[in-house]
């Protein structure tokens, strides 16, 4: 199904044949603007047409032509992540094909394409400092704190006090200091490993930060015991959990994870519970 069809034409549309539509026509428009490298111009100039054809396409990605067209009409389900970011590149693709593509042709959203570095949060520092007493984190893909307010020093734990190799939420959960602001944090183990494993497998292993958190994950005897066991968790959008905060005793609250994964940033904040007493 590659015809143009009006958009009250293509809103009936349900399932695979949704699917394979939109699927051949993000392709079809990513190739018809996409940059014609330098070796295939003289090519593009004769043939008249801007953009690539699917024949080039085939031969950029490294496919032949056949089964670069089974591709683009649908054909190839859950393809591999590797063809996928190989097509994005080629056809120059901003972040929103490059999400689109993932999740028509794969039925998954792409995972991050870099771990962000302090130096590129900067800018959150503020927002961040607003927040007043309310402990706030933002940390990389693979959990590595990349910047915090003073409340999360104050009554969690202050990252800046730790060895920057060693800054990192899910390994704070899993030390000795934890429960001591987290009285309940060891029954929580099972799902934090799962959390680490999941976005492991998500990731396809090509994120460096998430193989060297696996790394140290499986060094300690608490985590490799869930590791083990195939247990697998995905980032709750809360948490209910009860925070011993020195300035403010101990109390329940809510921790909210909000995921960016096209920047590979996660911001976490703690609230006080509004259900509690």
């Amino acid at each position: 199904m590659t015809e143009i069809l009006t958009f009250a034409e293509t809103s009936s549309l349900r399932g695979e044949e949704f699917r394979i539509h939109h699927l051949s026509g993000l392709l079809r428009g990513a190739r018809a603007r996409a940059p014609v490298p330098p070796e295939l111009a003289e090519e593009s100039a004769d043939s008249g047409g801007a953009g690539l054809t699917q024949k080039q396409t085939a031969r950029l990605v490294g496919l032949s032509e056949r089964r670069y067209r089974e591709f683009e009409h649908g054909g190839r389900v859950h393809p591999d992540p590797r063809l996928l970011d190989e097509v994005a590149r080629v056809l120059g693709m901003a972040a929103a094909e490059r999400d689109t593509l993932y999740r028509l042709a794969a039925h998954w959203p792409p995972p991050p394409t870099y771990c962000p570095s302090s130096r590129d949060v900067r800018g959150l520092q503020p927002t961040l400092d607003e927040m007043g007493p309310i402990p706030a984190l933002v940390t990389d893909v693979a959990w590595n704190a990349l910047a915090w307010n003073r409340a999360l020093a104050d009554d969690v734990a202050d990252p800046a006090e730790i060895p920057e190799e060693s800054r990192n939420s899910i390994l704070w959960m899993l030390s000795s200091a934890a429960p001591e602001r987290i009285p309940a944090v060891r029954g929580e183990y099972a799902m934090l490993v799962g959390r680490v494993r999941w976005r492991y497998l998500a990731d396809g292993g090509r994120t460096s930060a998430l193989h060297e958190l696996v790394e140290r994950l499986v060094q300690i005897p608490a985590a490799a015991e869930h590791w083990d066991a195939g247990v697998l968790a995905l980032d709750p959008l809360y948490q209910p959990r009860v925070l011993s905060r020195p300035a403010h005793g101990t109390g329940p609250v809510r921790t909210l994870s909000t995921q960016l994964p096209e920047q590979g940033l996660r911001l976490i904040v703690s609230i006080p519970d509004p259900a509690a007493p």
